[in-house]
Protein backbone atom coordinates (compact mmCIF):
# COMPACT_ATOMS: atom_id res chain seq x y z
CA UNK A 1 0.00 0.00 0.00
CA UNK A 2 1.95 3.67 -1.37
CA UNK A 3 1.29 6.59 0.52
CA UNK A 4 -1.45 7.40 -2.32
CA UNK A 5 -3.31 4.78 -1.65
CA UNK A 6 -3.43 5.25 1.94
CA UNK A 7 -4.96 8.25 1.97
CA UNK A 8 -7.90 6.51 1.09
CA UNK A 9 -7.99 5.61 4.70
CA UNK A 10 -9.65 6.99 7.31
CA UNK A 11 -7.25 8.52 9.61
CA UNK A 12 -7.49 5.93 12.69
CA UNK A 13 -6.91 3.63 10.44
CA UNK A 14 -3.94 5.64 8.72
CA UNK A 15 -2.45 5.79 12.51
CA UNK A 16 -3.11 1.57 12.63
CA UNK A 17 -1.00 1.00 9.78
CA UNK A 18 2.11 3.42 10.08
CA UNK A 19 1.78 2.34 14.05
CA UNK A 20 2.40 -1.28 12.62
CA UNK A 21 5.22 -0.27 9.63
CA UNK A 22 6.96 1.56 12.50
CA UNK A 23 6.69 -1.75 15.05
CA UNK A 24 7.60 -3.69 12.05
CA UNK A 25 4.43 -6.03 12.05
CA UNK A 26 2.70 -4.57 8.50
CA UNK A 27 2.27 -7.52 6.66
CA UNK A 28 -1.01 -6.53 4.46
CA UNK A 29 1.36 -5.01 1.40
CA UNK A 30 4.98 -4.12 1.88
CA UNK A 31 4.98 -1.94 -1.53
CA UNK A 32 5.26 1.16 0.74
CA UNK A 33 8.84 0.21 1.01
CA UNK A 34 11.28 1.91 -1.99
CA UNK A 35 14.31 0.68 -3.06
CA UNK A 36 17.08 2.24 -0.48
CA UNK A 37 18.97 0.15 1.12
CA UNK A 38 16.70 0.67 4.26
CA UNK A 39 13.70 -0.45 2.38
CA UNK A 40 15.07 -3.44 0.86
CA UNK A 41 16.47 -4.46 4.51
CA UNK A 42 13.37 -3.64 5.84
CA UNK A 43 11.14 -5.84 3.54
CA UNK A 44 13.96 -8.32 3.40
CA UNK A 45 13.48 -8.92 7.19
CA UNK A 46 9.67 -8.65 7.40
CA UNK A 47 9.68 -11.55 4.72
CA UNK A 48 12.11 -13.62 6.85
CA UNK A 49 11.26 -12.14 10.18
CA UNK A 50 9.22 -15.40 10.87
CA UNK A 51 12.18 -17.49 10.18
CA UNK A 52 14.60 -15.87 12.66
CA UNK A 53 11.96 -16.00 15.50
CA UNK A 54 12.56 -20.06 14.38
CA UNK A 55 15.98 -19.64 14.46
CA UNK A 56 15.61 -18.10 17.97
CA UNK A 57 13.69 -21.22 19.53
CA UNK A 58 15.69 -23.62 18.08
CA UNK A 59 18.81 -21.79 19.66
CA UNK A 60 17.02 -21.57 22.96
CA UNK A 61 15.39 -25.07 23.08
CA UNK A 62 18.90 -26.01 22.64
CA UNK A 63 20.60 -24.29 25.22
CA UNK A 64 17.28 -24.92 27.42
CA UNK A 65 18.18 -29.00 26.88
CA UNK A 66 21.89 -28.32 27.81
CA UNK A 67 21.23 -25.99 31.27
CA UNK A 68 20.74 -28.31 34.66
CA UNK A 69 17.17 -28.82 35.27
CA UNK A 70 16.20 -27.00 31.71
CA UNK A 71 16.94 -23.48 33.55
CA UNK A 72 13.68 -24.35 35.60
CA UNK A 73 15.21 -23.15 38.78
CA UNK A 74 17.12 -20.49 37.63
CA UNK A 75 14.43 -18.25 35.82
CA UNK A 76 16.10 -19.45 32.16
CA UNK A 77 13.15 -21.86 31.23
CA UNK A 78 10.50 -19.26 30.95
CA UNK A 79 12.62 -18.26 27.49
CA UNK A 80 11.29 -21.50 26.16
CA UNK A 81 7.31 -21.00 25.79
CA UNK A 82 8.09 -17.37 25.16
CA UNK A 83 9.84 -17.83 22.27
CA UNK A 84 7.87 -20.14 20.89
CA UNK A 85 4.58 -18.61 22.01
CA UNK A 86 6.67 -14.76 20.00
CA UNK A 87 7.58 -17.12 16.75
CA UNK A 88 4.05 -18.82 16.67
CA UNK A 89 2.52 -14.78 16.71
CA UNK A 90 5.00 -13.49 14.09
CA UNK A 91 5.06 -16.78 12.03
CA UNK A 92 0.50 -16.37 11.48
CA UNK A 93 0.82 -12.91 11.30
CA UNK A 94 3.59 -13.25 8.34
CA UNK A 95 1.54 -15.67 6.74
CA UNK A 96 -1.56 -13.79 7.13
CA UNK A 97 -0.45 -10.59 5.22
CA UNK A 98 -3.37 -10.50 2.83
CA UNK A 99 -6.18 -11.17 5.87
CA UNK A 100 -4.63 -8.07 7.81
CA UNK A 101 -5.43 -6.25 4.89
CA UNK A 102 -8.55 -7.56 4.05
CA UNK A 103 -9.66 -6.80 7.96
CA UNK A 104 -8.52 -2.96 7.83
CA UNK A 105 -10.03 -2.50 4.13
CA UNK A 106 -13.66 -4.11 5.48
CA UNK A 107 -12.79 -1.33 8.97
CA UNK A 108 -12.22 1.05 7.10
CA UNK A 109 -15.70 1.50 4.44
CA UNK A 110 -17.49 1.76 8.31
CA UNK A 111 -15.08 4.55 9.23
CA UNK A 112 -15.52 6.37 6.14
CA UNK A 113 -19.35 5.52 5.77
CA UNK A 114 -20.13 6.71 9.74
CA UNK A 115 -19.20 10.24 9.59
CA UNK A 116 -21.88 11.98 11.59
CA UNK A 117 -20.95 13.84 13.97
CA UNK A 118 -22.59 11.79 16.78
CA UNK A 119 -21.13 8.86 15.46
CA UNK A 120 -17.23 10.32 15.53
CA UNK A 121 -17.95 11.52 19.04
CA UNK A 122 -19.43 8.24 20.67
CA UNK A 123 -16.18 6.42 18.50
CA UNK A 124 -13.74 8.97 20.24
CA UNK A 125 -14.94 8.95 23.41
CA UNK A 126 -14.98 4.73 23.46
CA UNK A 127 -11.15 5.00 21.72
CA UNK A 128 -9.40 7.30 23.85
CA UNK A 129 -9.33 4.97 26.92
CA UNK A 130 -8.04 1.77 24.23
CA UNK A 131 -5.27 3.67 22.88
CA UNK A 132 -4.40 4.64 26.08
CA UNK A 133 -4.19 0.94 27.42
CA UNK A 134 -2.12 0.24 24.39
CA UNK A 135 0.66 3.13 25.19
CA UNK A 136 0.81 1.93 28.53
CA UNK A 137 1.49 -1.50 27.61
CA UNK A 138 3.96 -0.33 25.17
CA UNK A 139 6.48 1.64 27.20
CA UNK A 140 5.83 -0.38 29.94
CA UNK A 141 7.58 -3.49 28.06
CA UNK A 142 10.40 -0.93 26.60
CA UNK A 143 10.87 0.08 30.22
CA UNK A 144 10.98 -2.93 31.66
CA UNK A 145 13.53 -4.22 29.35
CA UNK A 146 15.73 -1.45 29.01
CA UNK A 147 16.43 -1.78 32.81
CA UNK A 148 16.14 -5.54 32.54
CA UNK A 149 18.66 -5.59 30.06
CA UNK A 150 21.13 -2.74 29.33
CA UNK A 151 20.91 -1.45 32.85
CA UNK A 152 23.15 -4.04 34.63
CA UNK A 153 25.51 -4.47 31.52
CA UNK A 154 25.98 -0.75 31.68
CA UNK A 155 26.31 -0.84 35.37
CA UNK A 156 29.07 -3.59 35.58
CA UNK A 157 30.92 -1.85 32.60
CA UNK A 158 31.23 1.51 34.62
CA UNK A 159 32.48 -0.33 37.83
CA UNK A 160 34.77 -2.67 35.73
CA UNK A 161 36.47 0.13 33.46
CA UNK A 162 35.58 3.18 35.17
CA UNK A 163 36.98 1.57 38.35
CA UNK A 164 38.46 -1.34 38.22
CA UNK A 165 36.52 -2.79 40.95
CA UNK A 166 35.33 -5.96 39.56
CA UNK A 167 36.45 -8.78 37.07
CA UNK A 168 33.79 -10.46 36.82
CA UNK A 169 29.81 -10.03 36.15
CA UNK A 170 27.65 -10.08 39.10
CA UNK A 171 23.89 -8.55 37.68
CA UNK A 172 23.41 -11.26 34.91
CA UNK A 173 19.67 -11.85 35.22
CA UNK A 174 18.30 -14.53 33.21
CA UNK A 175 17.85 -14.43 29.15
CA UNK A 176 17.56 -17.27 26.79
CA UNK A 177 21.73 -17.22 26.20
CA UNK A 178 22.17 -16.64 29.93
CA UNK A 179 23.52 -20.30 30.52
CA UNK A 180 26.02 -20.10 27.87
CA UNK A 181 28.26 -17.48 30.03
CA UNK A 182 29.16 -20.02 32.68
CA UNK A 183 30.03 -19.56 36.25
CA UNK A 184 32.02 -15.94 36.71
CA UNK A 185 32.52 -14.81 33.06
CA UNK A 186 34.86 -12.40 31.75
CA UNK A 187 35.23 -9.17 29.08
CA UNK A 188 35.83 -11.18 26.22
CA UNK A 189 34.78 -11.81 22.89
CA UNK A 190 32.82 -14.40 24.19
CA UNK A 191 30.19 -12.67 26.60
CA UNK A 192 30.00 -9.82 24.14
CA UNK A 193 28.77 -12.23 21.89
CA UNK A 194 26.06 -13.79 23.94
CA UNK A 195 25.39 -10.07 25.33
CA UNK A 196 24.47 -9.53 21.80
CA UNK A 197 22.40 -12.38 20.94
CA UNK A 198 20.45 -12.33 24.50
CA UNK A 199 19.75 -8.36 23.84
CA UNK A 200 18.87 -9.46 20.07
CA UNK A 201 16.65 -11.79 21.36
CA UNK A 202 14.95 -10.16 24.14
CA UNK A 203 14.30 -6.98 22.09
CA UNK A 204 12.74 -8.94 19.45
CA UNK A 205 10.28 -10.75 22.40
CA UNK A 206 9.70 -7.38 23.54
CA UNK A 207 8.82 -6.13 20.03
CA UNK A 208 6.74 -9.05 18.75
CA UNK A 209 4.27 -8.68 22.02
CA UNK A 210 4.35 -5.58 21.64
CA UNK A 211 2.63 -5.22 17.92
CA UNK A 212 0.13 -7.88 18.92
CA UNK A 213 -1.07 -6.29 21.61
CA UNK A 214 -1.24 -3.18 19.23
CA UNK A 215 -2.52 -4.88 16.80
CA UNK A 216 -5.35 -6.52 18.81
CA UNK A 217 -6.39 -3.91 20.87
CA UNK A 218 -6.63 -1.19 18.05
CA UNK A 219 -8.31 -3.41 15.44
CA UNK A 220 -11.01 -4.94 17.96
CA UNK A 221 -12.10 -1.68 19.76
CA UNK A 222 -12.32 -0.04 16.35
CA UNK A 223 -14.88 -3.14 16.08
CA UNK A 224 -16.31 -2.67 19.14
CA UNK A 225 -16.84 1.44 18.39
CA UNK A 226 -18.51 0.29 14.99
CA UNK A 227 -21.25 -2.03 16.75
CA UNK A 228 -21.77 0.49 19.61
CA UNK A 229 -22.80 3.05 16.86
CA UNK A 230 -25.07 0.11 14.82
CA UNK A 231 -26.91 -0.55 17.80
CA UNK A 232 -27.19 3.45 18.30
CA UNK A 233 -28.65 3.49 14.73
CA UNK A 234 -31.03 0.63 15.09
CA UNK A 235 -32.35 2.12 18.43
CA UNK A 236 -33.34 5.20 15.85
CA UNK A 237 -35.67 3.76 13.66
CA UNK A 238 -38.63 5.12 12.98
CA UNK A 239 -41.24 2.75 11.77
CA UNK A 240 -43.82 4.54 11.61
CA UNK A 241 -41.84 7.04 8.84
CA UNK A 242 -43.40 7.06 5.62
CA UNK A 243 -43.28 4.18 3.32
CA UNK A 244 -40.46 5.32 1.29
CA UNK A 245 -38.14 6.39 4.33
CA UNK A 246 -38.88 3.26 5.93
CA UNK A 247 -37.81 1.17 3.34
CA UNK A 248 -34.65 3.47 2.50
CA UNK A 249 -33.70 3.03 6.68
CA UNK A 250 -34.27 -1.41 6.95
CA UNK A 251 -32.55 -1.32 3.76
CA UNK A 252 -29.20 0.91 5.09
CA UNK A 253 -29.46 -1.29 8.05
CA UNK A 254 -29.42 -4.72 6.16
CA UNK A 255 -26.83 -3.41 4.56
CA UNK A 256 -25.01 -2.44 8.03
CA UNK A 257 -25.72 -5.34 9.28
CA UNK A 258 -24.33 -7.31 6.33
CA UNK A 259 -20.90 -5.44 6.87
CA UNK A 260 -21.00 -6.22 10.47
CA UNK A 261 -21.17 -9.61 10.28
CA UNK A 262 -18.55 -9.73 7.02
CA UNK A 263 -15.81 -7.42 9.70
CA UNK A 264 -16.48 -10.21 12.71
CA UNK A 265 -15.60 -13.25 10.40
CA UNK A 266 -12.43 -11.28 8.95
CA UNK A 267 -11.81 -10.22 12.61
CA UNK A 268 -12.42 -14.24 13.39
CA UNK A 269 -9.70 -15.29 10.61
CA UNK A 270 -6.84 -12.79 11.34
CA UNK A 271 -7.16 -13.10 15.09
CA UNK A 272 -8.61 -16.30 15.95
CA UNK A 273 -5.32 -18.49 15.65
CA UNK A 274 -3.07 -16.44 17.37
CA UNK A 275 -5.38 -16.13 20.30
CA UNK A 276 -5.90 -19.07 20.97
CA UNK A 277 -1.69 -19.84 21.21
CA UNK A 278 -1.43 -16.41 23.37
CA UNK A 279 -4.33 -18.14 25.74
CA UNK A 280 -2.37 -21.07 25.68
CA UNK A 281 0.77 -19.96 26.20
CA UNK A 282 0.15 -16.90 29.00
CA UNK A 283 -1.05 -19.47 31.16
CA UNK A 284 1.92 -21.24 31.43
CA UNK A 285 4.32 -17.85 31.50
CA UNK A 286 2.30 -16.61 34.38
CA UNK A 287 2.97 -20.18 36.11
CA UNK A 288 6.83 -19.43 35.41
CA UNK A 289 6.98 -15.93 36.49
CA UNK A 290 5.08 -16.58 39.79
CA UNK A 291 7.18 -19.71 40.41
CA UNK A 292 10.36 -18.10 39.61
CA UNK A 293 9.28 -15.03 41.68
CA UNK A 294 9.11 -17.46 44.81
CA UNK A 295 12.18 -19.50 44.64
CA UNK A 296 14.30 -17.23 43.44
CA UNK A 297 16.74 -15.75 45.88
CA UNK A 298 17.92 -12.95 43.65
CA UNK A 299 15.74 -9.44 44.53
CA UNK A 300 16.18 -8.27 40.86
CA UNK A 301 15.11 -11.64 39.60
CA UNK A 302 12.53 -11.84 42.23
CA UNK A 303 11.13 -7.90 41.46
CA UNK A 304 11.43 -8.42 37.94
CA UNK A 305 9.33 -11.97 37.38
CA UNK A 306 6.49 -10.36 40.36
CA UNK A 307 6.07 -7.34 37.66
CA UNK A 308 6.03 -10.15 34.96
CA UNK A 309 3.39 -11.86 36.94
CA UNK A 310 1.23 -8.67 36.83
CA UNK A 311 2.14 -7.75 33.21
CA UNK A 312 0.88 -11.45 31.89
CA UNK A 313 -2.51 -11.20 33.71
CA UNK A 314 -2.39 -7.62 32.32
CA UNK A 315 -2.53 -8.92 28.83
CA UNK A 316 -4.72 -11.71 29.30
CA UNK A 317 -7.34 -9.38 31.15
CA UNK A 318 -7.28 -6.59 28.04
CA UNK A 319 -7.45 -9.29 25.63
CA UNK A 320 -10.08 -11.40 26.70
CA UNK A 321 -12.04 -7.80 28.12
CA UNK A 322 -12.15 -6.38 24.35
CA UNK A 323 -13.62 -10.16 23.46
CA UNK A 324 -16.03 -9.90 26.08
CA UNK A 325 -16.98 -6.31 24.84
CA UNK A 326 -17.55 -7.70 21.31
CA UNK A 327 -19.70 -10.40 22.74
CA UNK A 328 -21.61 -8.05 24.99
CA UNK A 329 -22.05 -5.50 22.03
CA UNK A 330 -23.65 -8.49 19.74
CA UNK A 331 -26.24 -9.43 22.35
CA UNK A 332 -27.23 -5.98 22.67
CA UNK A 333 -27.77 -5.51 18.73
CA UNK A 334 -30.13 -8.07 19.14
CA UNK A 335 -32.05 -7.02 21.89
CA UNK A 336 -31.84 -3.29 20.02
CA UNK A 337 -33.57 -5.46 17.27
CA UNK A 338 -35.65 -7.41 18.87
CA UNK A 339 -37.33 -4.30 20.93
CA UNK A 340 -38.70 -2.72 17.97
CA UNK A 341 -41.92 -2.56 17.52
CA UNK A 342 -41.34 -5.07 13.97
CA UNK A 343 -44.93 -6.70 14.64
CA UNK A 344 -46.75 -3.27 13.87
CA UNK A 345 -45.28 -2.50 10.49
CA UNK A 346 -46.33 -4.16 7.50
CA UNK A 347 -45.19 -7.76 6.18
CA UNK A 348 -42.44 -7.44 4.12
CA UNK A 349 -40.61 -5.32 7.11
CA UNK A 350 -41.13 -7.56 9.45
CA UNK A 351 -39.90 -10.01 7.23
CA UNK A 352 -36.87 -8.48 6.95
CA UNK A 353 -36.20 -7.48 10.43
CA UNK A 354 -37.05 -10.93 11.33
CA UNK A 355 -34.26 -12.09 9.22
CA UNK A 356 -32.17 -9.59 11.09
CA UNK A 357 -32.91 -10.73 14.66
CA UNK A 358 -32.01 -14.29 13.38
CA UNK A 359 -28.88 -13.57 12.67
CA UNK A 360 -28.77 -11.23 15.14
CA UNK A 361 -29.17 -14.20 17.02
CA UNK A 362 -25.66 -16.26 16.53
CA UNK A 363 -23.20 -13.96 19.07
CA UNK A 364 -20.52 -12.34 17.52
CA UNK A 365 -16.71 -12.83 19.55
CA UNK A 366 -13.72 -13.61 18.22
CA UNK A 367 -12.53 -17.48 18.63
CA UNK A 368 -10.56 -19.96 16.31
CA UNK A 369 -13.45 -22.63 14.64
CA UNK A 370 -15.64 -21.87 17.94
CA UNK A 371 -13.54 -22.62 20.34
CA UNK A 372 -11.14 -20.15 22.55
CA UNK A 373 -13.48 -17.81 22.47
CA UNK A 374 -12.01 -14.63 23.64
CA UNK A 375 -13.69 -13.48 27.15
CA UNK A 376 -13.88 -13.38 30.57
CA UNK A 377 -14.74 -16.93 31.00
CA UNK A 378 -11.58 -17.47 28.79
CA UNK A 379 -9.55 -15.20 31.24
CA UNK A 380 -10.91 -17.41 34.03
CA UNK A 381 -9.89 -20.71 32.29
CA UNK A 382 -6.22 -19.17 32.31
CA UNK A 383 -6.69 -18.47 35.87
CA UNK A 384 -7.46 -21.78 36.58
CA UNK A 385 -4.95 -23.14 34.44
CA UNK A 386 -2.47 -21.74 35.60
CA UNK A 387 -2.95 -22.36 39.21
CA UNK A 388 -2.75 -26.09 38.43
CA UNK A 389 0.56 -25.88 36.63
CA UNK A 390 2.13 -23.51 39.53
CA UNK A 391 0.68 -26.40 42.36
CA UNK A 392 1.83 -29.11 39.82
CA UNK A 393 5.66 -27.23 39.76
CA UNK A 394 5.46 -26.85 43.40
CA UNK A 395 4.50 -30.54 44.17
CA UNK A 396 7.59 -31.70 42.33
CA UNK A 397 10.09 -29.17 43.67
CA UNK A 398 8.80 -30.15 47.42
CA UNK A 399 9.43 -33.92 46.71
CA UNK A 400 12.91 -32.99 45.30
Amino acid sequence: MDKKNENLFHEDLRYYIRLMRYESFWFGNLDYLDNSHGGRFIKIYLECRWIVNMVLLFSTSTVLYFTEDFGLFNGTFIYGPLILMAAALVTIASHQGPEQKILTDSLNQHFLTNCEPWMINLRQKFLKPIKKSVEFYTWYNVVVCFFYVIVPIVLEAILHFGFNSIKSHHLLLPLPFTPLYGKSPGWGWKFYSITLANTFACFELVQTLISFISSYGLLTSYFVAELKIFKERVKSIDLFASSIELDRQIKEIVTWHNRVIVVNNNMKIYFGLPCAFLSQFVSVLLTLALFTSIISTNIPVQVTYGAAVGLYIGISLFFNSLGQMVENEGDEIFWALYNLHWYECKPDVRKTINMMIRQARRPMNIDYHGRTKMNLSNFMQILRSSYSYFALLQSMTNKD
